[in-house]
């Protein structure tokens, strides 16, 4: 079976900066400005996700639960950016749409393991709080998906 995707994204030399990435991420304070890095990690082809066992996910949770719940805020933005869009999405941004989808769904089963003991769910996407993170970041650099950009377009 052919991986449609794959091809198109070079998925082989995607694996790289994607791992690379996911180090940083359970290591390193990073901004949710750091436009680069996320790119990187929600550009990565969508069948490359699967490569991230929920043992890292586990650590980066655990270790810098600010940067998770940034990457999980944005993987949702790139989702509701495309259902408010009208008409077909250019062939990037249906990337961006898969891969951000593969992702959470990496990423959610590990989130909801202990939910009732560390509400990060709860408190991340529903309560709009961020987990502590690198000194003087203030909440607003990323905002919950339903407060995020074009949130609300067409409301009465």
């Amino acid at each position: 079976p052919t991986r449609p995707f794959a091809s198109r994204m070079g998925a082989e030399s995607s694996k790289v900066p994607l791992a690379s990435s996911f180090a940083r991420l359970e290591t390193e304070d990073i901004s949710a400005t750091d436009k680069t890095f996320w790119n990187t990690i929600l550009s990565a082809s969508p069948d490359l996700y699967a490569s991230v066992g929920a043992e890292r996910i586990r650590l980066a949770l655990k270790d810098k639960p600010r940067n998770v719940a940034i990457l999980a805020r944005k993987a949702v933005q790139n989702l509701v950016k495309a259902h408010q869009k009208e008409g077909p999405l250019p062939s990037n941004e249906q990337v961006a749409v898969l891969a951000s989808a593969a992702l959470l769904s990496r990423l959610l089963p590990v989130l909801y393991e202990k939910e009732a003991e560390h509400k990060f769910v709860e408190t991340v996407f529903w309560e709009g709080k961020m987990p502590a993170g690198a000194a003087g970041e203030a909440d607003s650099e990323i905002k919950p998906a339903a407060q995020g950009e074009g949130a609300g377009a067409g409301a009465g």
